[in-house]
């Protein structure tokens, strides 16, 4: 199996997409998974006319083969590594898997592949020692791939080819491992990293209008709810995006976000309280049935009246549990699910990372 040991350029594309049939009939929906996921990788790659002209005899001669591709964007760097070491310190956030391949590289000529026997925690463990010593090398996790559709050849300068092409993995992989807060049964999408940008987005009645040009015009309801869609914008390391866009599977699976609209001013509570105070936000037939994160505890609001001085008290389904502070943080919460299937991941530098997706509000939950 042929190995891609060209580096790419910084910027690079991460693509995840799932297969959900959705239907949509007069009330709710119903939602099933085809299919597990699938991966993508979108690179770029600049070098010599030289090294293109070699590069392109083993791609023409392996075109429909598959290839071992490392993951550049997950790579520890600058490492030191001795001739027979089998215990190699890299960072784990990152697809490593256990009878998988890492590999270490240190140059297109100076590298090596090499098994997984285990993950632990800031190491891995290699089924055989490495064959020689390294300096300032790289270590990635790397897996089989194909390469999917044409690859896009351009001429940067004189001397110098720069072309794109997409690798698609065999085996996308299961990476939902991580146990993430739940609420109701649903994963909670966790904001206190900050790393959640605010919600924005449109409502969408579904009211079919119809216009003969003999009369006036028909409005005529083509469902019962009222579709809420927004857009979450994610900037984090992208193991942690990746684990919780295959822990919700796509479309699939409804979860929790951190309502459009910001922070709610709260007043000082007992843990032995079922009731907050806070500043007036909703009119009060509003907040019955909503549900609020207040200071990390997750509760139903059950009733709802307005007080002096433009504040409200929220009676809550169960006790606090805990002391909360005057101006803890508060926020009303929604019950999304995503509305694609198809999500890419945006890397620069190999550290900074980006990720933007639609929501609806869930109506089938």
């Amino acid at each position: 199996m042929p190995t891609w040991v060209d580096k790419p350029l910084p910027e690079m594309v991460e693509r995840l997409w799932f297969s959900t049939d959705v239907l949509r009939p007069y009330r709710g929906e119903w939602r099933a998974v085809r299919r597990d996921s699938r991966l993508e990788l979108n690179m770029t790659f600049r070098m010599s006319d030289e090294r293109f002209s070699r590069l392109r005899q083993t791609i023409l001669a392996n075109v429909a083969a598959d290839w071992v591709v490392p993951f550049w964007h997950e790579r520890t760097r600058r490492l030191s590594l001795t001739n027979g070491q089998t215990v190699i310190p890299v960072n784990t956030d990152a697809d490593y898997r256990v009878g998988g391949l890492a590999m270490i590289w240190s140059s297109c000529d100076d590298y090596e592949t090499a098994t997984i026997d285990s993950v632990g925690v800031g190491s891995i463990t290699l089924s055989a020692g490495l064959g020689v010593d390294y300096v300032g090398a790289a270590v990635m996790p790397a897996h089989n791939a194909f390469i999917n559709g044409s690859i896009q050849v351009g001429r940067q300068n004189r001397n110098l080819i720069e072309f794109s092409l997409i690798f698609q993995l065999r085996d996308a992989g299961s990476l939902g491992a991580t146990v993430w807060t739940t609420y109701q049964g649903y994963e909670v999408l966790n904001c206190e990293n900050g790393y959640l940008s605010r919600l924005e987005g449109i409502i969408r009645p579904n009211i079919e209008y119809m216009d003969s040009d003999l009369g006036p015009v028909v409005l005529e309801e083509a469902r019962a709810e009222v579709d809420q869609l927004y857009a979450v914008e994610l900037s984090k390391h992208a193991w942690d995006v990746k684990q919780f866009l295959h822990k919700i599977r796509g479309r699939d699976m409804p979860f929790w976000v951190k309502a459009w609209g910001g922070r709610l001013h709260v007043d000082a509570a007992g843990s032995g309280s079922n009731t907050i105070q806070i500043d007036e936000s909703l009119a009060v037939a509003d907040w019955v049935g909503r549900h609020i994160v207040v200071d990390g505890i997750y509760r139903e609001v059950t009733a709802a009246v307005d007080l002096t001085g433009a504040k409200q008290n929220l009676t809550l389904d169960s006790v606090l549990g805990a002391d909360v502070a005057a101006g803890a943080p508060c926020h009303l919460l929604m019950l999304v699910r995503c509305d694609s299937d198809d999500i890419e991941i945006s890397h620069v530098h190999g550290f900074s990372n980006s990720v933007s997706f639609p929501v609806m509000e869930d109506q089938a939950a």
